[in-house]
C-alpha cells in the first residue's frame, strides 16, 4: 500500500515524466513492429525469382525478357568478338538461373557493335620485322603483309602502310586492318667497276737518247 501510495504521489509530483515513460513502454513495441513489417516489404523477404537464361540472345530481346520479369537491366561492358554477332549478350550477372528477389538489377556484357580499334603507341618502323609483326599481334591485328624493297638492311621495317597511307605513332586502327611492312631485303651494294684506261706501249727503240754536248775550242 505504501508503494502505491508513493507511485501516486510520484506521478502526481512529476507528471511529464511520467507520460513519457508510458510513452516509451507503448511505443517501442509498435515501432519494432512496424520495422520489422516495413522491412518485409521493402526486400521482398519471402519472394524468390530465378533469372532467366537469355545468353546468346540479341540485346533488345534479352532486356524485354528480363524486364517482363521484374528486373532492371544495364549493359555493363561490351567485349570484340568477330565470332559472334554484334548486340549479342555473352555473360549475365547474376548468372542465368540465380535464385534472386524480384526487382533486382541485372548486368549484360555484350559483343560490341563497333569493329574494335588499338592505338599504334610505338614506332613499327626502323625496328626488325620480327619485332614488328610481334607488337602488331600483340595489338590483335593479325592481317599483316610483307612487302620486300631493295635496301643493304637485312630484315630492317623501312615503312609500315594501311591502305596504302603510311601508319603514324598515335593512331587508332581497326583490329580487323590490314597493315603492309616494306622490309630490307639485305642485298649486297655492288661497287662500281674500276675504269681501265689504255696506255700506249713504249719500247726502248721509241726512247731517244740525249745527244752528248759538243764542246769548241
Amino acid at each position: 500500500m505504501a508503494k502505491s501510495n508513493a507511485f501516486v504521489q510520484f506521478w502526481k509530483k512529476h507528471p511529464i515524466i511520467c507520460n513519457l515513460i508510458l510513452i516509451i513502454f507503448v511505443a517501442t513495441p509498435l515501432v519494432i513492429m512496424l520495422l520489422i513489417g516495413f522491412l518485409d516489404v521493402w526486400t521482398n523477404h519471402g519472394s524468390q525469382i530465378s533469372v532467366p537464361d537469355v545468353k546468346g540472345m540479341y540485346c533488345a530481346d534479352a532486356v524485354q525478357t528480363l524486364e517482363k520479369d521484374g528486373f532492371k537491366v544495364e549493359v555493363s561492358d561490351s567485349v570484340y568478338d568477330e565470332a559472334v554477332k554484334p548486340g549479342t549478350v555473352i555473360e549475365t550477372w547474376p548468372r542465368a538461373n540465380a535464385v534472386v528477389k524480384p526487382g533486382r538489377e541485372v548486368y549484360l556484357t555484350i559483343t560490341a557493335f563497333d569493329t574494335k580499334r588499338v592505338v599504334i603507341s610505338t614506332p613499327i618502323t626502323g625496328v626488325s620485322k620480327r619485332q614488328a609483326i610481334s607488337y602488331i599481334e600483340k595489338l590483335g591485328i593479325k592481317n599483316i603483309r610483307i612487302s620486300t624493297i631493295q635496301s643493304p638492311h637485312a630484315d630492317l621495317v623501312l615503312s609500315a602502310k594501311c591502305n596504302g597511307r603510311e601508319i603514324s605513332v598515335g593512331e587508332q586502327l581497326p583490329i580487323t586492318a590490314t597493315i603492309t611492312l616494306e622490309v630490307g631485303s639485305g642485298y649486297a651494294v655492288e661497287e662500281s667497276d674500276s675504269t681501265d684506261i689504255d696506255m700506249p706501249d713504249i719500247t726502248i727503240d721509241d726512247v731517244t737518247e740525249p745527244s752528248e754536248p759538243s764542246y769548241y775550242d
